[in-house]
């Protein structure tokens, strides 16, 4: 009676091959994470803005005259408990500053890929702000946004 089993030949080109697929499988997933990543900063940005036009409502139409993300974080304490940092450790984390006088803002998340800016971006006027922020999508990869 004879057993039929497997070489260690053939175990060691199975396992090859696997693993050079998973590798294959891992490589074409990187950029769906890039874009998944890239929408959730978009993501965040438009829920901050909720959170702002509450604090405009209740400070006499102004938005927080301030600058950074630490900073309007401070500043919107009494109405979210925190704000939404970037997904991806060593990224750099959004910006914030106001223009006009508080009559306006700008927001800014750094994307992975200019790819993934919307097609209809437009770049908002930064010329008036307190805090000069590039927000050039397909250059800089850098998504403004801006209320008013």
């Amino acid at each position: 009676m004879s057993k039929k089993s497997f070489t260690l030949i053939e175990l060691l080109v199975v396992v090859a091959i696997i693993s050079i697929l998973a590798s294959a499988l891992m490589v074409g997933l990187g950029g769906a994470r890039k874009k998944a990543r890239d929408a959730r900063r978009i993501s965040d940005l438009r829920t901050v803005q909720s959170s702002l036009e509450v604090y405009y409502v209740q400070n006499n139409n102004t938005y927080p005259m301030v600058d950074g993300w630490n900073n309007l974080e401070n500043a919107l304490a009494g109405i979210t408990s925190q704000l939404p940092q970037d997904p991806l450790p060593g990224n750099p984390n959004y910006d914030y500053t106001f223009c006009d006088d508080g009559q306006r803002y700008v927001m800014q998340a750094h994307l992975e890929d200019a790819n993934n800016c919307p097609a209809n971006y437009k770049a908002p006027d930064t010329a008036t702000c307190s805090a000069g922020l590039n927000c050039d999508c397909v250059n800089n990869q850098n998504y403004c946004v801006s209320f008013k």
